[in-house]
C-alpha cells in the first residue's frame, strides 16, 4: 500500500492481477483502551470479516487506521463487496468493541502496482467523513469525489504560503478580535451565489444588515466581489478555514 514492491508482494499475498480495492477503517481514540490495543482488536475483526468474504484479503494497522486489501469478484459491482464488508465490520465493532469506526473505500484497481492509489483514495474518503458534513460513516471515493477534491484544494490553498489570500487571514483575525461575523457572512453570501435574500435568511439577519457587512468587508479588506476568480478563491479558503475552526471548537467542547 505504500508503493514498496521489492520483494514482489504477489509472492506473499498470492494475488497480482484482478480487481481489488483498499478499505480504510478509522479508529477513534478511547480513554479506556490504549490506541494500540484498539488497533489490534479492530484489525483482528477486519481480518476475520474480510476472510469470510475474500480468502485472499490482507489487513494491516498503520497509526489510527486499519487497512484491508480486498479482491473483488468480477461478477459484482465494484463497491458491492467492499460496502458489505464495511457494514459488517462497523456493526461488529460497535457491538463487540464498543467503538464507532468510519470506513473509506478506495478506487477499484486491476494490479498490485496500483494499490497505493486505491489506498490514497480511501484516506481521502476518511478525511471527507471526518468533516461530518457527509452525514454517514461509510463511503466510497466515487460517493465523495467532489468533496475530496475540494478538501485537498482548500488544504493546499491554505497551507501553501504562495496561495494564501491576505484578505481571508485579515477577516478571520478581525472577527476574533472584534467578535464579529464577517467571515460567516461572506461565506454564506458566496454559497448562496450572491443572492442577498437567500444569504440573509440563512444568517437570520435583515437583508440591509448583510449588505452593510459586505460593504464593510470590501472597504476594510480590499475584497473585490465583482471578480469571479476572487470570489472562487475566497469561497474555497473561507470554507476550509471556517470548517477547521468549527471542528476545533467542537473537539475542545
Amino acid at each position: 500500500m505504500a508503493g514498496e514492491l521489492d520483494p514482489p508482494p504477489s509472492v506473499r499475498l498470492g494475488i497480482e492481477r484482478g480487481r481489488m480495492t483498499v478499505l480504510a477503517f478509522w479508529l477513534p481514540s478511547s480513554p479506556e483502551t490504549p490506541a494500540d490495543v484498539v488497533g489490534l482488536q479492530a484489525a483482528d475483526l477486519v481480518a476475520a470479516c474480510a476472510e469470510t468474504m475474500a480468502p485472499r484479503s490482507s489487513c494491516v494497522v498503520e497509526g489510527d487506521v486499519v487497512y484491508a486489501l480486498l479482491p473483488l469478484p468480477d461478477e459484482l459491482p465494484e463497491a458491492h463487496g467492499a460496502v458489505a464488508l464495511a457494514r459488517t465490520v462497523l456493526g461488529w465493532a460497535e457491538a463487540s468493541l464498543r467503538v464507532r469506526l468510519r470506513a473509506g473505500i478506495g478506487s477499484a484497481v486491476a494490479h498490485l502496482t496500483e494499490v497505493p492509489r486505491s489506498r490514497q483514495d480511501a484516506d481521502r474518503v476518511l478525511s471527507v467523513l471526518a468533516t461530518g458534513h457527509h452525514g454517514c460513516r461509510i463511503a466510497s471515493i466515487e460517493d465523495v469525489r467532489c468533496q475530496a477534491i475540494l478538501l485537498e484544494l482548500g488544504d493546499t490553498a491554505v497551507h501553501d504560503p504562495r496561495l494564501r489570500l491576505g484578505s481571508v487571514a485579515a477577516i478571520l483575525r478581525h472577527d476574533t478580535e472584534k467578535q464579529a461575523e464577517y467571515a460567516k457572512s461572506l461565506l454564506t453570501y458566496l454559497e448562496a451565489f450572491g443572492d442577498i435574500a437567500v444569504a440573509a435568511d440563512r444568517l437570520h439577519v435583515h437583508q440591509n444588515t448583510l449588505r452593510y457587512r459586505l460593504r464593510r468587508i470590501t472597504e476594510l479588506f480590499g475584497v473585490n466581489l465583482s471578480d469571479a476568480d476572487e470570489r472562487l478563491v475566497l469561497w474555497l479558503q473561507l470554507r476550509h478555514l471556517c470548517r477547521a475552526r468549527h471542528q476545533k471548537k467542537r473537539h475542545a467542547c
